[in-house]
């Protein structure tokens, strides 16, 4: 038997578990399943999920059926193999990334250690209560994915409405690196109804961009990635990083100003505002507003520097994107989560889909990135995976 250290670590994608309920009375005799059982019990796989099945899972309408998918999905991690996900897992890469440049300047142990740990138990807590009854109190965090994916969904409808000015605007904005903290979007004060009637209004009028416009596209995707999976750092700090001195405390603020050199050398960024490098090191090391200054500096460079961890998720979305664009219509509106589980090609040994779409996204990225990760969608390329 192949010891747990030598295992290979299986990462499935959410439309397998409805695959297995649907193939037969028996869900364990899919030939995907059958193989993943075999394979955990003899020690050579180990199948992980993450928080993000679970909140697909919590958007079933049909309570029966969520339960019947998270009891397969209990079982299929063996009631414990969690991954902590999205969130800590670019934080954590963009960390690692920090500490190659400037040595000890992230510290995962006071804060983020404990978080990933408590992230990790309270998805598997909530993934055993949907598999334990169907009477459960969702709360608000269902509303908050239903709504993040008709954003979404607009977002491309609205590209697709007019995609030659878009794009052209789009990548000029990455160009520029320009951010804003106001409601870009207009979403913040519209319905789900009325995003979603919008959307539908907008996928109604969507055509083809130019040829130039794909080029553009192409040409720019990596670049385009990389911006908004940066931003997604940024989202993660201030998501994980919460608590008072939490910032401090796992980001060494004096060390980053010191070595700030060594960042741009390496990235090519710009240097950090005058005001901030000539800072006392006392206050580096306990103003907040500083501290967030830096690090929105360190979020910059990871962008320049196309980091693999903060272009993943975006380059699946704008490889999709791309092809709808030119078929005129629009991706699905699944493809917002799609970001998520596109990062567990960078964590996972073994990444295992039956979308084909979301299988030919990976394939390429895996291929781009030449990673060691293997994409698979069925019995007998996982087989080979597993050998």
């Amino acid at each position: 038997m192949r010891s747990a250290v030598n295992s290979r670590t299986v990462y499935l994608d959410q439309n397998l578990i409805g695959h297995f309920l649907n193939s037969g009375a028996d869900w364990r005799q899919h030939p995907i399943a059958a193989r993943l059982l075999e394979a955990q019990r003899t020690g050579s796989a180990q199948v992980w999920l993450s928080p993000t099945h679970v909140m697909e899972l919590s958007l079933m309408s049909l309570v029966e059926a969520r339960q019947k998918q998270a009891q397969v999905m209990l079982e299929m991690i063996a009631a414990r193999r969690m991954w902590s996900g999205f969130d800590f897992f670019i934080l954590e890469s963009f960390g690692n990334w920090l500490n190659s440049l400037i040595p000890e300047a992230f510290n995962p142990k006071p804060f983020f250690e404990r978080s990933r740990r408590l992230s990790e138990r309270l998805a598997l807590g909530n993934l055993g209560l949907l598999a334990a009854t169907q009477d459960v109190l969702l709360g608000c965090g269902v509303e908050t994915i239903r709504r993040a994916k008709a954003e979404t969904h607009l977002i491309h409808a609205r590209i697709a409405a007019n995609p030659d000015a878009y794009v052209t605007s789009l990548v000029a904005a990455v160009k520029a690196f320009s951010t804003t903290t106001r409601d870009l979007l207009g979403t913040g004060g519209m319905s789900l109804e009325d995003m979603q009637r919008e959307a539908q209004e907008l996928a109604a009028v969507a055509r083809k961009p130019t040829q130039a416009t794909l080029a553009l596209l192409q040409k720019e995707r990596i670049a385009i990635a990389s911006a908004y999976g940066s931003a997604d750092i940024g989202n993660a700090v201030l998501s994980i990083l919460s608590w008072p001195c939490a910032l401090h405390l796992t980001f060494a603020i004096p060390d980053v100003v010191a070595g700030w050199s060594k960042v741009m050398e390496t990235t090519g960024c710009l240097g950090l505002p005058k005001e901030v490098a000539t800072a006392d090191p006392v206050m580096l090391a306990t103003d907040l507003p500083t501290a967030r200054a830096v690090l929105h500096g360190c979020i910059r460079a990871a962008a320049t520097a196309e980091l693999a961890i903060a272009y993943a998720g975006y380059y699946t979305v704008l490889r999709e994107m791309e092809v709808c664009l030119n078929q005129g219509r629009l991706p699905r509106p699944s493809l917002t989560l799609d970001v998520h589980h596109a990062l567990a090609a960078l964590r996972f040994d073994v990444f295992v889909t039956q979308d084909e779409v979301l299988y030919e996204n990976m394939r390429s990225f895996v291929k781009r990135g030449n990673l060691r990760t293997v994409i698979v969608h069925d019995e007998k390329q996982l087989t080979k995976a597993l050998l």
